[in-house]
């Protein structure tokens, strides 16, 4: 290999290596975006169950869930839209920053 074609290909990588870098780390932040809606569904289809409970409160289920769930519950909101529903939004922030901040709403209804 001559030394001028090894100098290309270094380059060639510093040009293409961030580029790699920025995709992979903005695909982990929308995996960690979808990871958090998940768990917000599932927070949510619980808290509404919570509700038809006696003695259960949706708020501190869905607080005590959230942390457990890698969701910080500072930035969890619940709101209880009647006997058996239940809204729930988080402000979501990215992993790594690449992404903007998200907020993620969900209601649930039980029968």
């Amino acid at each position: 290999m001559k030394t001028n074609e090894r100098g290309q290909a270094i380059l060639e990588i510093a040009l293409v290596l961030p580029f790699l870098l920025f995709l992979i780390l903005a695909g982990a932040d929308f995996m960690w975006f979808e990871h958090q809606a998940v768990n917000l569904s599932y927070i949510t289809t619980q808290a509404a169950v919570c509700e038809t409970q006696v003695g259960c409160d949706p708020k501190v289920y869905s607080t005590n869930a959230a942390s457990g769930l890698l969701l910080n519950p500072v930035n969890l909101t619940v709101t209880i839209n009647g006997p058996k529903s239940v809204t729930l939004t988080y402000h979501a922030n990215a992993l790594f920053g690449f992404l903007p901040p998200l907020t993620l709403t969900r209601t649930a209804t039980t029968p």
